[in-house]
């Protein structure tokens, strides 16, 4: 167990350095702080480094500089090494990043969290842009004739946009392709929301997907590949308009 004094002195510095970074020209792009390692466990030594996870709802590459730059001025005067790393909400959320980022701050302590309903609210944002680019690629590879690859894009164009709605419900993405449809069913179609239809076609974009990457002998043509399409279009629309009413 760590002496209690060299607790104090480290989570004093801490507290100094959230409150500094929130104050200063990236602090609205904060989207919650994390200490980890052995200051919240209470093993910190008297040369133990204040383990600090940084999530930005933008500008990482801003908040990355200001947060190293607060640190090394720490270093200097106050004579607390704080390590900060700095990612992304939407990384942090994915399936493939979101294990790793749950095993590092095993054990740590939240000490600063944004308002949730600007997270969801950025969140789905950072859907909407990331479908609109899987859109606009796959528009770029129907007048070759790509149909398969077309397909492939368009629906991640969709998917995307439905996590995105989801988000600004609050409801946890399904890792899953499959339990993404299903819980947009529960969510908006069940509940009148939007429409059956759109529902109906989210299924059969998941199936016709799966056909056009593993499926050698599936017709996969034009019609195929506008249907892809219509159904990125019309669920980016809807994020859209959702976004717009907030």
């Amino acid at each position: 167990m760590a002496d209690n004094g060299v607790l104090e002195r480290k989570r004093k510095a801490l507290g100094e350095f959230v409150a500094r970074l929130l104050d200063s020209e990236v602090g609205k792009d904060v989207a919650r702080i994390v200490v980890f390692g052995s200051v919240p466990k209470g093993e910190a030594e008297p040369d133990s480094d204040i383990d600090v996870y940084i999530e930005a709802l933008n500008n990482v590459e801003e908040v990355k500089r200001a947060s190293e730059e607060l640190s090394f001025e720490f270093m200097l005067h106050g004579g607390e090494r704080i390590e900060p790393i700095v990612g992304h909400t939407f990384d942090a959320r994915s399936p493939f990043y979101e294990p790793f980022l749950r095993r590092l701050l095993e054990g740590g302590e939240e000490v600063y969290q944004v308002d949730e309903e600007r997270l969801r609210v950025e969140e789905a944002r950072d859907y909407l842009a990331l479908a609109g680019e899987y859109l606009r690629q796959s528009r770029a590879l129907f007048p070759l004739g790509y149909y398969r690859l077309l397909i492939d894009g368009a629906y991640n164009a969709a998917e995307l946009a439905a996590n995105g709605l989801l988000s600004l419900k609050g409801v946890p993405i399904p890792h899953r392709h499959g339990g993404i449809v299903q819980k947009f069913a529960q969510v908006y179609i069940l509940s009148g929301e939007l429409s059956r239809e759109l529902g109906r076609r989210l299924n059969r974009g998941l199936t016709l997907r799966n056909q056009a990457r593993y499926l050698l002998l599936a017709n996969i043509a034009e019609a195929e590949a506008q249907e892809a399409l219509s159904l990125a279009e019309e669920l980016i629309q809807k994020l859209e308009e959702k976004l717009a009413e907030g």
